[in-house]
């Protein structure tokens, strides 16, 4: 914040509206982790680490509901990184 708080002083500052803020903790703009992975099928889980529905070996889910943490940024990259590794899975199966 202190470096935002720089800048705007050596600028003409932020628009209306856009002076940087903290949400509250526990907040994110990106909703994920509504697609429980897992690292075993204990009932806790919808899919494993590479994006297997449990039970159902050729259904895979991909995105960030199967992002299991909150994450410090925007979760695009992290998300691909999930669907990479989904679709490399899916290749073994083909």
């Amino acid at each position: 914040m202190a470096e935002l708080r720089a800048i705007e002083d050596g600028t003409d500052g932020f628009v209306d509206g856009g002076a940087p803020r903290l949400q509250p903790l526990g907040t994110s703009m990106h909703y994920l982790g509504t697609t429980r992975m897992g690292l075993v099928d204990d009932g806790h889980s919808v899919c494993g680490p590479t994006g297997a529905v449990w039970g159902h070996p050729t259904v895979f889910v991909v995105g960030n509901g199967v992002i299991d943490t909150a994450t410090a940024c925007n979760p695009t990259l992290t998300s691909v990184a999930y669907a990479l590794l989904t679709a490399d899975a899916r290749q073994l199966l083909a």
